[in-house]
């Protein structure tokens, strides 16, 4: 999003918009940690308890 955005490709609201989208995104997997997981109650985390 950065290289578009710095080339001219994508510019105004919609620049800003996929910016944002682009670091959440960065954030969450440099966290390990998924937000639409903690909301909807999921994870594909296996547990060692249980075989």
């Amino acid at each position: 999003m950065a290289v578009l955005y710095f080339l001219n490709v994508i510019s105004g609201t919609l620049a800003i918009v996929l910016g944002v989208f682009a670091l959440v995104m960065v954030l969450t997997s440099l966290m390990n940690f998924c937000g639409l997981y903690a909301i909807f109650g999921c994870s594909t985390c296996k547990s060692e308890g249980k075989k």
